[in-house]
């Protein structure tokens, strides 16, 4: 999808942040989702396209890790220790 139609779909202007990308994404999904009795799914895919092609290659597109921790490194440790 290209971004003009992304655009398009989700009503932003072109050059819009992506704070402002997923607020209006949030507020389309909340409007068409199926239990808000609208219940339109190729609407509610279309917009989620629409939000992936806007995001693609931002930070916004990375999935948020959370650092990874060793929680037994200390116990190995104490084992370790004489």
């Amino acid at each position: 999808m290209d971004v003009s139609r992304a655009l398009r779909i989700l009503d932003l202007p072109p050059g819009c942040p992506p704070a402002v990308a997923r607020s209006a994404y949030r507020a389309r999904m909340r409007s068409l989702h199926p239990d808000t009795g609208s219940g339109d799914l190729r609407s509610l895919a279309e917009a989620r396209s629409a939000y992936r092609a806007l995001v693609a290659g931002t930070a916004a597109a990375q999935p948020h890790e959370r650092p990874r921790v060793d929680v037994y490194a200390e116990a190995r440790a104490r084992r370790a220790a004489p």
